[in-house]
């Protein structure tokens, strides 16, 4: 099944349509919010404290919206969540309109998108299953990150149009403006899907008890429980390095912000391409084919820690954003395929939960550690650290045996499709 088949059903169609948005969005708030908070103050601990807002809102809600995913009706949560993202990134660029902006009330509002963000985010990976059967998830998977991957080119590029020509208030409209585009598209194409959850009855357990039983879901399969420690050692050895390390080596070898922004656009598009790859390339056992695909993330960083030339790097951040991309989608399909739908998301938000949090520990870490050791030296301990933890996971029981067991089947009856 390829991406033009998946992406034929109307449902799929339109909720590849609402992430892209989703995700040009995100880059338009990314640019313009550190142009507007450095227009305000002039303070690099103004827009610190405004973006750990965000990423606060985020990690502390991801769990309970996990919970509330496997408790209630899907699509309203994440019509909801993305219904609270455009109020306040509207409220945002008000505020920013009318001159009345402060860094307490931005963090305020970034705090509230994040929390909003939290929720959306292991709801939305419970919800693909209720569209199409497990033989089609990862094509499914696949072909919303492709349309989602164009978008993230896209969107920083479009930002910093319109926050060079109009200022940032105008891209922070926008992006408020395409989570009120794709909660209408998430409406328009969910219509008469539901959860296992909620259609059941009975007595709830307290919320406590439901992170509890998510915590021991994961605990009980092997698999599982090393899947999300792998991904937590690789986001600690790739985050720091990349996103920190990455600009100051473009800085002093590369000649600057053109540099680095030529290599970001090169790890998006190899993540187009690795999405592409996930939508024809099913492996029989999952495991072992994303360990081995997250490894090619390796050459990227030891490109990085030797001063390598952009030529290369650029091929090496194309062939690392293939990797992660493809990687992600396995993982992500593998989880959909072998957890039951009535504890899915919490399942998910606790393999989100650690992911998130590595990656600001792994951006505080890594300064101390080139500080201390050297940048090349810094590198090259995150690139061996990460193949000895892939090669490590390999080694957890049932890793290795577990396989796809979903065989090639149609997309469900759509009793509402229109023509592709």
């Amino acid at each position: 099944m390829n991406p033009r088949t998946v992406l034929g059903d109307r449902r799929i169609r339109y909720l590849a349509s609402a992430q892209a948005l989703s995700v040009l969005g995100d880059g338009c708030n990314g640019v313009a919010m550190a142009f507007a908070v450095f227009s305000l103050t002039g303070s690099a601990g103004a827009l610190s404290a405004v973006l750990t807002a965000r990423v606060l809102g985020l990690t502390v809600s991801l769990l309970f919206g996990g919970v509330l995913a496997d408790r209630a009706d899907r699509l309203r949560i994440l019509v909801g969540s993305d219904l609270v993202r455009f109020v306040s990134q509207g409220l945002t660029a008000a505020a920013l309109f009318g001159g009345h902006a402060g860094v307490a009330g931005l963090a305020a509002l970034q705090l509230v998108h994040g929390l909003a963000s939290g929720c959306f985010l292991p709801t939305y990976g419970g919800f693909v299953p209720q569209l199409v059967p497990p033989a089609a998830l990862q094509q499914a998977n696949a072909s919303i990150s492709a349309v989602s991957g164009v978008a993230n080119v896209a969107g920083p590029a479009l930002a910093g149009v319109l926050t060079a020509t109009l200022g940032p208030a105008w891209a922070l409209g926008l992006d408020s403006l395409t989570f009120l585009a794709g909660a209408l598209l998430l409406v328009a194409g969910g219509r008469g899907t539901r959860s296992a959850a909620a259609d059941a009855g009975g007595e709830r357990a307290s919320v406590l008890a439901d992170l509890r039983a998510g915590a021991a879901e994961v605990r009980a399969r092997p698999w599982l429980t090393a899947g999300i420690g792998y991904f937590v050692v690789n986001q600690l050895c790739v985050a720091g390095p990349l996103f920190v390390l990455g600009p100051i080596a473009a800085e002093r070898v590369l000649g600057g912000a053109t540099a680095w922004g030529t290599l970001l656009t090169a790890f998006s598009i190899g993540s187009v391409l690795g999405s592409l790859a996930a939508a024809r390339l099913v492996p029989r056992r999952p495991m072992p084919a994303f360990l081995a695909s997250s490894v090619l993330t390796v050459p990227l960083l030891l490109a990085m820690g030797a001063g390598a030339g952009l030529g290369v790097l650029v091929v090496a951040e194309v062939l690392a954003g293939a990797a992660v991309m493809f990687t992600d989608i396995v993982w992500q399909s593998t989880m959909q395929k072998h957890v039951p739908d009535e504890t899915l998301s919490r399942v998910l938000s606790w393999d989100l939960f650690g992911y998130t949090v590595s990656r600001p520990v792994s951006m505080g870490l890594v300064g101390l550690l080139a500080q201390h050791a050297g940048t090349r030296t810094t590198f090259a301990a995150a690139a061996a650290l990460l193949a000895a933890s892939a090669v490590l996971t390999l080694l957890v029981p049932g890793v290795r045996s577990l396989t796809d067991r979903a065989a090639p089947a149609p997309l469900p009856p759509d009793p509402d499709r229109s023509p592709a």
